[in-house]
């Protein structure tokens, strides 16, 4: 999961965001980019974010960006990636709201989107792999992890 991430060019790098709003939209647009969602995703991603909290925020520096499944601008079942350097802060004074890596996911095909979150949820289970993904920098950085941790 996390090396076709790779292949498909679905991941970024950034230093800071100086709005959270900022961060969904650059972890939105490689998908955009790859044309897997269009802006009404991104839209819907908002509207949830502004109706529930930073729901997205699952643990201190681990976010996973989404909406609900075929929803209207989603045309494949994708992870996308991004590493931001400085923590975003989606609650002002509440770390454990700080998000610097994030798994944006798009889903048309709720089987491969359960399968794609039950390998998410192991991966990010393991303190060294999210370790590794802070400390990327580079998609090299990316390729070592995937063989690190998915082989």
């Amino acid at each position: 999961m996390f090396k076709e991430i790779v292949e498909k060019e679905l991941y970024c790098f950034h230093e800071r965001f100086d709005k959270w709003e900022d961060s969904i939209l650059a972890c939105t647009k490689p998908l955009i980019d790859k044309k897997v969602i269009d802006q009404r995703y991104v839209d819907k991603i908002f509207e949830s974010i502004d109706k529930y909290g930073p729901y997205i925020v699952l643990a201190p520096d681990v976010a996973m960006p989404h909406s609900t499944e075929n929803c209207a601008g989603v045309f494949g079942t994708e992870i996308g990636f991004m590493r931001v350097k400085n923590p975003v802060h989606f609650v002002d004074g509440n770390p454990d709201k700080d998000a610097r890596i994030f798994f944006t996911l798009a889903s048309v095909d709720s089987n491969e989107h359960l399968n794609q979150m039950i390998q998410l949820a192991t991966l990010l289970a393991d303190k060294e792999f999210v370790q590794a993904c802070i400390e990327a920098n580079t998609k090299e950085d990316l390729l070592e992890i995937a063989e690190k941790f998915e082989s």
